[in-house]
């Protein structure tokens, strides 16, 4: 009974999660290519899907999981680039002598 609380307060959080991310996903903001974009958003609803798979005790879950997180691994170029250009504003400030 607690191990089944658990998943569900777990799966709770993926898909509060799952939706904030999706809420945030704008094409024209991404800083990749289009293809990307539209694999990382295949990769964002296919981790909707094994979360919910999972919580139904599906033997697809498992599958779901790792190719949704094997997709956003891949796919997602937001970070790098955020911190690309986090390392370049701290060369030019040292370029400056800041």
């Amino acid at each position: 009974m607690i191990i089944k609380a658990l998943i569900l307060a777990a799966a709770a959080v993926c898909v509060v999660r799952i939706i904030c991310l999706a809420a945030n996903l704008n094409p024209k903001k991404w800083p990749g290519q289009r293809l990307r974009h539209a694999l990382f958003s295949l990769s964002v609803a296919t981790l909707a899907f094994g979360v919910i798979c999972a919580v139904g005790g599906s033997p697809v879950a498992g599958p779901a999981l790792l190719i949704s997180t094997a997709g956003m691994a891949a796919f997602d170029r937001r970070a790098p680039h955020a911190a690309d250009r986090r390392q370049e504003a701290r060369h030019e400030d040292r370029r400056d002598g800041n």
